[in-house]
């Protein structure tokens, strides 16, 4: 039976996206989340990657 079952609530099986488009967007979710941390523990000097240059903030 388990060949023919489809698990949607496992968000590693689920295969909508290719793999590539799937790492691109996992990267730019982990981003959002340090800068959310930055925001909140007040240091948002840290939210800009250092490789774009000074931050506006």
């Amino acid at each position: 039976m388990e060949p023919y079952i489809h698990h949607h609530d496992d968000s590693e099986t689920a295969d909508f996206l290719e793999p590539a488009v799937k790492a691109k967007l996992q990267a730019v979710l982990s981003q959002m989340w340090e800068a959310e941390l930055r925001l909140r523990t007040g240091r948002p000097a840290r939210l800009c990657p250092s490789s774009t240059g000074p931050c506006a903030c």
